[in-house]
C-alpha cells in the first residue's frame, strides 16, 4: 500500500537585532507547517475516509512552555542557539540521572 510522505522545513527566526546568533522557533509557523503537510498528504489519497492513523514526527528536543490558553510563555529557543551550550555541556552528567529517574518512575 502506498502512503504519501510530505514535509515542511522549520524556519529559523531571529527577533533580536542585537544578538544575531540567537535563534528561536515560532510555534505558529511549526503548527501551520504541520497542518499544511497533513492537508497535503490527505489530498494525495484516493479515499481519505480510509485513514486509520496519522503520524507526525520531528527532530530535536526543543520545547516551549505554554499557558492554559495555549500562549507561549517564553521564546522557543532552538538547539542552534548558543544560549543552549550550557545544557549541552551538562548532558553527559544529567542524561544518566534522567534515565535512572525514568526507570524508577515508569516501573
Amino acid at each position: 500500500m502506498w502512503l504519501p510522505v510530505v514535509f515542511r522545513p522549520t524556519e529559523r527566526y531571529n527577533p533580536y537585532p542585537d544578538h544575531r546568533e540567537w535563534t528561536v522557533w515560532q510555534p505558529d509557523q511549526i503548527w501551520g507547517g504541520t497542518a499544511a503537510a497533513i492537508k497535503e498528504a490527505v489530498s494525495k489519497l484516493d479515499n481519505p475516509h480510509h485513514i486509520k492513523a496519522v503520524a507526525v514526527t520531528g527532530m530535536g528536543m526543543d520545547g516551549v512552555p505554554i499557558d492554559k490558553q495555549g500562549n507561549w510563555l517564553h521564546p522557543f529557543i532552538n538547539r542552534h542557539d548558543p544560549r543552549t551550550e550550557t545544557q549541552l555541556q551538562l548532558y553527559p552528567v544529567l542524561a544518566p540521572v534522567s534515565h535512572r529517574l525514568y526507570e524508577q518512575f515508569s516501573a
